[in-house]
């Protein structure tokens, strides 16, 4: 009886898990963070201070006046009060003690705490704590008692709690100290625990965390081999025969194979049981079809159900060699790739599930295919995204080893933590199918040439031995702080050979070194047309991955403008107050496409066809552009006050010829030809109208770019993504705001403050706009449009319903916009 009533419990639990997985995805593309009944997301109910907070981690503490907060958290995106003798504005403060490296926002000390109750069921089992990200130096106590601490703000680490609890009904109180202090980076990180927590409850005999290791050995169409290696722990005093099942389960939800095993465990140990599964006709994993299967591993004692996971995967092939470069799935493949940092733009570091997801969208609709996590690991979340949009990824562990980028980074941790923090990258993310390369440094300023090449060496052995199925490389710059054969020795230890901006050394190294294999981990924006075509006529060169997919807070001014009448910029490259973000970016904070983007859509085959317009500059100015700048051009036809002036366009193309129209009139015709690469450039004397460019191919029209001068602001046009959403609180609405003229032309010249108000079952989750010098709180329910536009992003309260969005201007009709929450 008791064995039919266990087995129905499971029956029931299972059928509730997947009916609530179905309730939130419910008309969306969202998927919820994963929640079953042994690994529980505890991301509500938490308590909040930013500050220190003395003896918070003590039990009988009075944290009654603590703000509520959900996690993901990031407070240094929130606005600060006004800070005595410095210049505040919404979340930046010019005394950041990482100023211009992580864009002037607020870092300093945070704590959380929360308390929450165990059940008598639960209180049979073992419990612990995951968290996915804590940004940074967290201490995490439980009742009292202090669990560890954690350096590394990227990093997953979990603790044990069981032995720590308090009995049944009785209040668990959980607290979390962060100290982001100093200047530790060169790029915005957040502050806070701004990844999922999850509380595991497991049987005394379970699978150990990412215990679950699934590699494909052999892979072709007709069939493949699937291995599985499944750590199990008995914390129990005795010795128990167990049988571990697994069942594997296609990606329209059959089971198309089940292996079981049985085991004596010893009584207080771990050990690693190997099973194999042959599937036919598989569906494979790539970037053009993303085919994800789950292994539902079961642990089975006395006939009862004790620990259940499921572990998601996919069945891909991955050859590397110098005379094929990368061949996924026995097909050639090119990584189109774009180094991203982790904040999610206006929300900060925060990793809401639709936040990871929405940014790895439009970065696959402007054509990428791969990213470069630089130079961290990312949330477990962007990774989930990645395998079921198909992105490849170079998953990245450090920015530093010994020596230091800037005085309170990684540097001071790294001998004593890389172990620990590699291991828990390489162990949470292997099972990934995107992931297609480990990268363990970048640009790494190392002195001692020999000290160098160990710890390289002492990293990939590291690498290797948790996984084997994929290369590691290094993100090396030659002409950095070790000289260019210290590179060359440092590279023999890598299969993959990654190149920062030495796009003008592949062909030649190739040369010294046949077997070499190059991708660019870094490139400008400008080279894109030229990395392209190294890539094409080289299959060695297997890819490239730009600074910047898309911009990031922080390392302000990487794509750094300036009209100037003479000399050079004041500050040299990078840019002082007011600039908070890096502006090199192919996509906006927001997400909206930048002129590098539209260039990149020809180069890439997307379009045949762009049309760029420069800004007008006085003859008496030049336009200083730092390396990873970009001209001053925009996509539209409106330039007040240019009347009779000559812009210059510029038209991305590869179509044979172009033909410039003003007005319907003519201006000229020209041919493309090898040394244009791409782009061919007119002189158009502006006037109000329609600007035409023609692609012609065999003098027949093939396609056509048009611009039409916009009139005065009219109205507000709202865009969101999606309509219909889910009600958890981790998806969201994007919502595009455009000024718009009487006939639904954008005005692209129109700077307004636009005021927001929200109804229903939500909330304004943050506003703002792309302008790298425009400091403002992302907070407040308003905010200005840049180049005509802006973005407000909607977060629901987790009720279904109905969320109504409202927009206005002075001088402008409204709008509103309705977003259902299912």
């Amino acid at each position: 009886m008791k064995t039919f009533i266990a087995n129905l419990i499971c029956l029931l639990s299972v059928f509730l898990l997947i009916s609530c997985s179905k309730s939130n995805q419910a008309g969306t593309g969202f998927t919820a963070p994963q929640s079953t009944t042994r690994d529980r997301l505890f991301d509500s109910d938490w308590l909040f201070y930013r500050g220190s907070a003395d003896q918070a981690e003590k039990v009988d503490f009075n944290d009654s006046k603590w703000r509520e907060v959900s996690l993901p958290h990031d407070w240094s995106i929130e606005d600060v009060p006004a800070i005595e003798d410095a210049e505040s504005v919404g979340p930046f403060s010019k005394k950041s003690p990482g100023t211009f490296n992580n864009g002037y926002f607020m870092t300093g000390e945070g704590w959380y705490r929360k308390h929450f109750k165990l059940s008598a069921e639960d209180m049979e089992k073992q419990v612990s704590i995951l968290f996915d990200g804590v940004f940074m130096n967290s201490e995490v106590w439980i009742n009292g008692q202090s669990l560890g601490l954690h350096p590394n703000g990227y990093t997953a680490f979990y603790y044990e709690l069981t032995k720590y609890l308090k009995p049944t009904g009785e209040d668990n109180i959980l607290s979390v100290k962060v100290s982001n202090k100093g200047d530790n980076s060169r790029w915005y990180t957040g502050s806070g625990i701004y990844r999922h927590v999850y509380l595991t409850v497991a049987h005394s005999i379970q699978v150990t965390q990412w215990g679950v290791y699934v590699t494909t050995p052999k892979v072709s169409e007709s069939e493949a081999s699937v291995s599985l290696a499944i750590s199990v722990q008995n914390k129990e005093e005795k010795p128990s025969a167990i049988k571990i099942r697994n069942k594997i389960i296609s990606t329209v939800g059959k089971q198309v194979a089940e292996i079981e095993s049985e085991k004596l465990l010893e009584a207080k140990s771990m050990t690693t049981v190997e099973q194999f599964a042959t599937i036919t006709n598989p569906s494979l994993w790539s970037d053009k079809s993303p085919s994800m299967y789950s292994v539902r591993t079961e642990i089975w004692k006395d006939n009862q159900l004790i620990d259940q996971t499921e572990t998601k995967f996919g069945i891909r092939s991955l050859e590397f060699s110098p005379e094929n470069g990368l061949l996924v799935n026995g097909i050639p493949t090119k990584l189109r790739g774009g180094c991203i940092h982790h904040d999610n733009g206006i929300l900060g570091s925060v990793t809401f599930d639709r936040a990871e997801e929405r940014r790895l969208e439009v970065l696959k609709e402007s054509g990428y295919n791969a990213i470069r996590t630089s130079h961290n690991p990312p949330s477990k979340t962007l990774l989930d995204a990645c395998d079921r949009m198909g992105i490849f990824v170079i998953d990245e562990a450090f920015d530093v080893w010994r020596e230091p980028k800037v005085p309170d980074d990684f540097h001071t941790f790294f001998q004593q933590w890389w172990k620990e923090d590699l291991t828990s990258m390489m162990m949470r993310d292997r099972n990934h199918p995107s992931i297609v390369i480990w990268s363990v440094g970048n640009e790494i300023p190392e002195k001692d040439p020999k000290w160098f090449y160990a710890m390289a060496d002492s990293l990939v052995k590291k690498v290797k031995e948790l996984d084997q199925t994929r290369p590691v490389t290094q993100a090396i710059c030659c002409h950095s702080a070790y000289d260019r054969q210290n590179t060359q020795d440092v590279y023999s230890l890598y299969q993959v050979q990654g190149y920062n901006y030495e796009m003008l050394n592949y062909e030649k190294d190739k040369k010294e070194f046949p077997n070499r294999i190059i991708v660019g981990t870094e490139t400008f924006p400008k080279d894109a047309f030229e990395n392209e075509q190294l890539a094409k006529r080289n299959p060695w060169v297997i890819g490239d991955f730009v600074w910047t997919a898309i911009d990031y807070f922080g390392e302000n001014a990487c794509g750094k403008f300036e009209i100037l009448k003479n000399g050079t910029p004041e500050n040299g490259d990078l840019g002082r107050w007011p600039w908070y973000n890096a502006w090199c970016g192919d996509l906006d904070v927001c997400g909206f496409k930048k002129p590098q983007s539209f260039y990149r859509d020809v180069v890439w085959g997307k379009s045949k066809l762009e049309m760029m317009v420069n800004q007008y500059v006085s003859p008496d100015s030049f336009v200083y552009l730092n390396r990873w700048a970009w001209p001053l051009e925009l996509p539209h036809w409106t330039w007040p006050g240019a009347e009779g002036k000559t812009l210059k366009v510029n038209v991305y193309t590869t179509c044979k010829q172009v033909r410039l129209e003003l007005n319907g009139k003519p201006l000229a015709t020209k041919t493309l030809t090898e040394a244009d690469k791409i782009t061919l450039s007119f002189e158009v004397p502006y006037a109000e109208g329609t600007l035409k460019a023609i692609g012609l191919e065999d003098g027949k029209e093939v396609v056509v770019k048009e611009y039409k001068t916009s009139g005065k602001p009219a109205l507000i046009r709202l865009t969101p993504d999606r309509t219909e959403i889910s009600a958890n609180i981790n998806d969201l609405s994007y919502v595009k705001v455009e000024i718009v003229d009487k006939n639904g032309i954008a005005v692209p010249k129109s700077g307004k403050t636009i005021r927001f108000t929200v109804e229903g079952v939500g909330s304004l989750a943050a506003a703002g706009n792309g302008n790298p010098t425009e400091m403002q709180s992302f907070h407040q329910n308003k905010t200005t449009t840049f180049h005509g536009k802006c973005l407000a992003i909607v977060r629901p309260n987790g009720m279904t319903g109905q969320v109504k969005l409202k927009a206005e201007a002075d001088g402008l009709e409204g709008a509103t916009v309705e977003i259902s929450c299912k």
